[in-house]
């Protein structure tokens, strides 16, 4: 109900209680002004009465009814009641409006009974005989001690009535007039408490609808509630912005974080998670939260490691992997969540995507295994040469010969795989410091500087080398760096082309990139093969790679050149027909 009918509430509550205030005190009045009136009628009947017997008691002890019927006429006209005389028989002797003779016997009356049984009586019932209903009242009339008669005394109701009549008009318009005065002092009274209870209650309102901002005028009467109100809706405020603010900045923290996050109860209903856990997991947010973790999620060991975490104070540790295309390796961290009294209230599991962490360890302990594999030839192959020589071959000519060719073609295939390795490992010092210095160069001097580089190696195999370059076209590179990736691009493509062969080195502008392809028309490579040749030490045909002198990390240094300059490395290649390896650099 709205708060503006409080007035009305309170004026119909007053109007109702006075109204019944005054109808009650109207009814007490009324009848009390009728035992009143009644009362005296009765008085004034026995009054008369009285006066009739003291006229009537020497006719009636001689027996002369006639006397007695005359003078009762007289005294009815006199004290303009109805006078009645009647025998301890219940016979009428006398009337002063009706013959004698006409009236039946009167001892069956219940007026006439209480007198002749000594007693003053008054009753009212229906004349048969002036066919209305009348007052009676009947005294026993005693002479010497003995009853003679019973003297009684009549007056109409409707006389009665019509007075009380009038006197019941003159309460009501009494009543009506205290009832419009009982109005208005309702509507008074109403409007000076229920209007500044009004403005409370519609402040009230505003409070409850969350505008804790507008202030309840402060007025006499509620002046102390107001200002409680009031100040309470400023605590409320403040701390309502508080838990806001500090709302927003923990889904801001939970959104930022780059670890997911599970929150959920004791019965493993889950509370809340945010972005990162919904794409770790593959789940939705609006869907998961208030479902239960096995409903939600549907990983056993993810399920075991929270069931565990709501069953132990001490902080929970394990992995998980998740299948897919690529998997996913998550390190999961979960403890309970504790209420002020130390009860537990739930668990938070976070969880850490190490996949690329494993697969970085993978790389490490691959790239360690290659090293060692790659290292590890070459020195032993000088080092079983170096025993042969020292077991006597050294005496024979030939065969030292023979043997120092091969342990120098191993040295400097070991000096190669060592100065790549220092390259690769310069080039990410230099990144990670940000070293690398960028400069906007024409292209085309950069790509004829390795074409030279390259060319006794071409001649060697009469393999034609062809630039296509403009002139004008320019990119933000490190000459120095951009020249070693096309060099070790055009060195393999040469390896891998027959005899009389041609390479083509070529440059041209695309889509907002630079792109520099280096094709050969040689053996070319195999589809699946095509995925990892830019990985470290990565051989398509181990034996033939390392007779041409390759050490496995050519390619592996021109990824990591072209990640230095934000760009990126890509292959084409049909087996018989050649390959295409090109890098995209993006344009200044």
């Amino acid at each position: 109900m709205r708060t503006v009918h409080l007035r009305w509430r309170l004026f119909s509550t007053y109007l109702l209680l006075a109204a019944i205030l005054l109808v009650v005190c109207a009814w007490i009045s009324a009848s009390a002004l009728r035992r009143v009136y009644l009362a005296g009628v009765t008085d004034h009947l026995q009054l008369c009465a009285q006066l009739a017997a003291e006229d009537l008691e020497t006719s009636l002890a001689a027996a002369r009814y006639d006397q007695t019927e005359k003078l009762c006429r007289d005294l009815g006209a006199r004290l303009t009641v109805r006078l009645t005389v009647v025998l301890p028989s219940g016979q009428v002797v006398a009337d002063s409006h009706e013959l004698p003779a006409r009236m039946s016997n009167h001892g069956v009356r219940e007026e006439i009974i209480g007198a002749l049984a000594g007693n003053t009586t008054a009753a009212q019932h229906f004349s048969f005989t002036l066919r209305q209903d009348m007052l009676y009242l009947a005294l026993p009339l005693w002479h010497e001690g003995q009853l003679i008669a019973v003297v009684r005394s009549a007056e109409l109701l409707s006389a009665f009535y019509g007075h009380l009549l009038q006197l019941y008009w003159q309460l009501a318009f009494g009543f009506g007039f205290s009832l419009l005065a009982a109005a208005a002092l309702a509507y008074w009274l109403s409007t000076r408490i229920g209007s500044p209870w009004e403005t409370v209650m519609l402040g009230v309102e505003r409070f409850t609808r969350g505008d804790l901002t507008a202030k309840i005028p402060v007025t006499p009467g509620t002046q102390e509630l107001a200002e409680n109100l009031n100040r309470m809706a400023a605590e409320m405020d403040q701390r309502l912005k508080t838990v806001l603010r500090q709302q927003r900045e923990q889904e801001a923290v939970l959104a930022a974080m780059v670890e997911g996050v599970l929150v959920m109860d004791t019965q493993e209903r889950l509370l809340n998670l945010n972005q990162a856990a919904e794409e770790l997991l593959g789940i939705n947010a609006s869907q998961a939260v208030g479902r239960l973790l096995p409903e939600a999620i549907r990983n056993s060991r993810l399920l075991d490691l929270a069931a565990q975490t709501l069953s132990t104070l001490a902080p929970v540790e394990g992995d998980i992997v998740l299948a897919g295309d690529p998997e996913k390796h998550l390190q999961i961290h979960g403890s309970q969540l504790r209420d002020a009294k130390g009860r537990g209230i739930g668990a938070v599991l976070v969880l850490h995507d190490v996949t690329r962490l494993r697969s970085l360890e993978n790389m490490r302990k691959e790239f360690v295994a290659n090293v060692s594999h790659e290292l590890k030839t070459p020195i032993t192959l000088i080092q079983g040469f170096l025993e042969t020589l020292l077991d006597g071959s050294a005496h024979k000519p030939e065969d030292s010969v023979r043997f120092m060719r091969i342990m120098s073609t191993q040295a400097e295939r070991l000096n190669r795989i060592i100065e790549d390795l220092l390259n690769l490992s310069r080039l990410e010092q230099e990144t990670e410091h940000g070293q690398i210095e960028l400069s906007s160069q024409p292209l085309r001097p950069v790509l004829q500087s390795a074409q030279t580089i390259c060319q006794v190696q071409a001649q060697a195999k009469h393999v034609t080398c062809e630039v296509d370059c403009p002139e004008s076209l320019a990119v933000r590179i490190n000459p120095r760096l951009l020249e070693q990736a096309v060099v070790n691009l055009i060195d393999n493509a040469i390896k891998y082309s027959s005899d009389g062969g041609r390479v083509e080195i070529s440059a041209r502008a695309e889509n907002h990139e630079i792109v520099i392809a280096v094709r050969d028309h040689g053996v070319g490579i195999e589809a699946e093969h095509l995925p990892r040749l830019f990985e470290r030490f990565y051989r398509v045909d181990k034996g033939r790679s390392r007779e041409l002198g390759g050490t496995g990390l050519g390619l592996a240094i021109v990824k990591h050149i072209l990640q230095t300059h934000g760009g990126r490395t890509a292959v084409e290649s049909v087996p018989g027909q050649g390959s295409t390896f090109s890098l995209y650099l993006p344009q200044s």
